[in-house]
């Protein structure tokens, strides 16, 4: 397994439980403003899509797995989503053609969508902000900085009419 989102090289998943993101998850329930985020992510990479779910659950978010990109659009079509962190590069339909197909539907366009690389590629970022990614992001970052992103990205959407507000987790 590459450890792109531990804070060590060797860490394991069970590092995400640390005594910081137990005392955030005491923190929000006794806040109890609003639901916190469903997320949806999508990652040919069993390992990856399992390390965002650990984290991004840890901070009470709902996450539900897509292994590939014909299943995130029958999951974002039929599933009340609010935000989806898409991989770029996978077999079959890749992240750029998911998105665009997610734009496209009246029924998901409104969906936020952050992309996810493990390649830093100028011309991805580009086509992905063409296309109406709200962000992009490298898999190498810390899991509070794709926290921070899921958070930033929902803030802003939710602030448009129509959308339910969600509770921040900083």
């Amino acid at each position: 397994m590459s450890s792109w989102l531990s804070l060590k090289p060797n860490a394991s998943i069970r590092s995400l439980k640390a005594a910081p993101a137990v005392a955030w998850r005491l923190l929000l329930r006794v806040k109890g403003e609003a639901d916190m985020a469903t997320i949806l992510t999508v990652d040919d990479d069993r390992e990856i899509r399992c390390v965002l779910k650990r984290g991004l659950s840890s901070l009470g978010h709902k996450v539900i797995q897509a292994k590939n990109g014909r299943k995130a659009l029958r999951v974002a079509f039929w599933r009340n989503i609010d935000v989806v962190l898409l991989d770029i590069h996978m077999p079959g339909m890749d992240g750029l053609t998911v998105l665009r197909r997610l734009k496209a539907s009246s029924r998901t366009q409104h969906i936020p969508v952050i992309m996810l690389s493990g390649l830093d590629q100028p011309e991805l970022k580009d086509q992905a902000s063409y296309d109406y990614a709200e962000h992009y992001i490298m898999k190498t970052v810390s899991m509070r900085t794709i926290n921070d992103t899921v958070l930033m990205v929902l803030n802003r959407v939710s602030q448009l009419p129509g959308r339910r507000p969600v509770r921040m987790s900083w």
